[in-house]
């Protein structure tokens, strides 16, 4: 993703010098870097002016949540940072925000299981990987349009964008539906769009139980 390349080169500066008070300024600069990344994606991912845009911000924090547990179980840089809280001279001169955030460091590696052998560490992060994507999958299902046939909706809608598709050997025009369509002024749309929209999906009852599971 796009701050990668940056956050790697703060990794690498963090384990080419010797810990101490600049590794917690750097593992700060590390995480800001991917906070700000983060809001940044979430942001378009919910504001997203059509689908497809907020289909790929989906992807994005997906695969920005995959680098994170890459970084949480990266045992160099869990070793870099303990050391800086095992010094007691380097300890000593931090201030109350540093100890905060060099413990709250320390505690979201331990949640990812930077202590676990490697071998179970690494199935960890396959584990959360695949979680992740099943995730993103649900999520980006949730963003496509619901589709109903022009013939079959209600003639307000009928402005509505359409598309043509195949349907059983034949172009059949259908439309788009965006939204539960609770901003329109006729209630009988209201309803037909919030019954069709919120209909039970095969595809979607598939990934959330893929996610469950």
């Amino acid at each position: 993703f796009l701050c990668e390349a940056h956050c790697n080169e703060l990794v690498n500066q963090i384990l080419s010098e010797p810990p101490g008070i600049n590794t917690l300024k750097l593992f700060d600069d590390l995480s800001n870097a991917i906070c700000v990344y983060a809001d940044c994606i979430k942001f378009i991912a919910e504001n997203a002016p059509n689908d497809k845009i907020a289909r790929a911000a989906i992807v994005c924090n997906s695969n920005a949540h995959e680098f994170v547990e890459k970084l949480n179980t990266n045992v160099d840089l869990y070793r870099a940072i303990k050391a800086v809280a095992d010094s007691s001279e380097t300890f000593s001169s931090l201030n109350s925000e540093d100890i905060t955030a060099l413990r709250s460091f320390l505690h979201d590696m331990d949640l990812s299981g930077i202590h676990l052998p490697d071998e179970i560490r690494n199935s960890y992060v396959q584990h959360m990987s695949e979680i992740a994507t099943a995730g993103n999958n649900f999520l980006q299902l949730g963003q496509k349009p619901v589709l109903i046939k022009f013939d079959d909706a209600p003639r307000a809608l009928h402005n509505y964008k359409s598309i043509m598709k195949e349907n059983h050997n034949k172009k059949v025009e259908f439309i788009e539906l965006h939204g539960p369509g609770s901003d329109h002024v006729m209630t009988d749309v209201r309803e037909f769009a919030f019954r069709n929209y919120h209909a039970f999906d095969q595809d979607k009852e598939n990934e959330l139980m893929n996610l469950l599971g």
